[in-house]
């Protein structure tokens, strides 16, 4: 008997299923994922107080923020200025009441797991759900979205720039992205994997599809520079590159240390990331074992080398830095959701026969 092709295979499910099973299946994706959200966000209710730390700054600046109090001038903020400008929208409309300055970095998370549902629930189907609570619930990840530092508003427009571009939408990608960019610097991270999506989900005008992208990034940029040197002048070039490049170094930099602290503080997540590995593994083995031809998607290639790119983007971004905090590591966390994506897809791949995967919910 001759093998389906992976999309007449899929048409083979979906002709199998009723309406009634076809809509509980769909609802039941939906609702993983929102109860996921509301759980976390039940859990954030909590930090609705005010704590000591270095968000408070950011408060206090977003406060002052105006036409006559401006960054880069009137006081030091050595990042671009979205972020600043977000803060002064949710304290304006909240009366600068504490949870509506936490709106920022929740809300982004929140919109990051939305996103991470949306790359990845068509081919792992409930599996997806690993991924998303490791994202959701990690205790570094837990931790760091309490506080409006921006890493949460970065990973928010990097993660919604992977879901456009893996999509096929290169230009919308491309000006979220831009957005990161405008949020925080260390966003370059994922430039190298957003043009590498470019490439794999494009045809013969994969060139003509990363000049636009290049374009669109290198504008944006340019018109941030010319912004912060008509606000700022010299002091936003001191701030957002001479500051960072004169900063001391420290013990938390180096390739090696880098390395060694992503597995320190991520055990539970990578113990995870190991077993789903193992699984994947004995799963191949197995359909050899039994002759199954094993063919990998496309959409499981592009996870696979774009997140291999961003984790070793990050890496190296890291290891150059000299000074490390711990929140850096977060930035690890699109590369986590998309290799661990892979290896939950070939997963999806044994032979589970059509009535099965119906039945655990698996590719469908």
């Amino acid at each position: 008997m001759p093998q389906k092709k992976p999309y007449e295979e899929k048409l083979f499910i979906l002709t199998q299923l009723n309406i009634n099973q076809l809509v509980k299946i769909r609802f039941g994706f939906g609702l993983l994922t929102f109860s996921s959200l509301a759980v976390f966000l039940f859990l954030k209710s909590e930090t609705f107080h005010w704590y000591l730390t270095d968000e408070n700054i950011y408060y206090s600046m977003a406060k002052s923020l105006g036409t006559s109090t401006l960054p880069y001038r009137d006081f030091f903020y050595a990042n671009p200025p979205l972020l600043l400008v977000l803060l002064k929208i949710s304290g304006w409309v909240s009366d600068w009441n504490i949870a509506g300055l936490r709106a920022i970095p929740i809300g982004a998370t929140l919109i990051s797991g939305l996103a991470i549902s949306m790359i990845l629930r068509q081919r792992l189907g409930i599996l997806m759900a690993i991924p998303l609570w490791l994202f959701l619930f990690t205790y570094i990840a837990l931790r760091a979205s309490t506080h409006a530092t921006g890493i949460n508003t970065t990973l928010m427009f990097i993660f919604l720039a992977y879901l456009c571009v893996l999509r096929g939408y290169t230009h919308t990608g491309a000006l979220i992205l831009s957005l990161a960019l405008w949020t925080k610097f260390y966003a370059i991270t994922a430039i190298p994997g957003i043009f590498l999506a470019v490439v794999m989900v494009s045809n013969k005008d994969w060139k003509t599809r990363v000049a636009e992208v290049a374009g669109i990034l290198a504008a944006s940029q340019i018109v941030l520079a010319i912004l912060g040197t008509l606000i700022g002048g010299h002091g936003f070039w001191d701030m957002n590159f001479s500051y960072h490049l004169t900063k001391p170094e420290t013990s938390t930099n180096g390739m090696g240390t880098v390395f060694a602290r992503l597995f320190d503080h991520n055990l539970m997540s990578i113990g995870v990331f190991f077993l789903c590995f193992a699984l994947s593994a004995v799963g191949i083995v197995h359909m050899r074992a039994r002759e199954i031809s094993l063919r990998i998607p496309h959409e499981l290639k592009q996870w696979f080398a774009v997140g291999g790119l961003h984790f070793v983007t990050v890496l190296v971004f890291l290891g150059l830095q000299k000074r490390v905090f711990d929140f850096y590591f977060l930035l690890f966390l699109p590369s986590l959701v998309l290799l661990l994506g892979g290896f939950l897809g070939f997963i999806c791949l044994w032979g589970w026969g059509s009535s099965k995967r119906v039945g655990y919910w698996l590719n469908v």
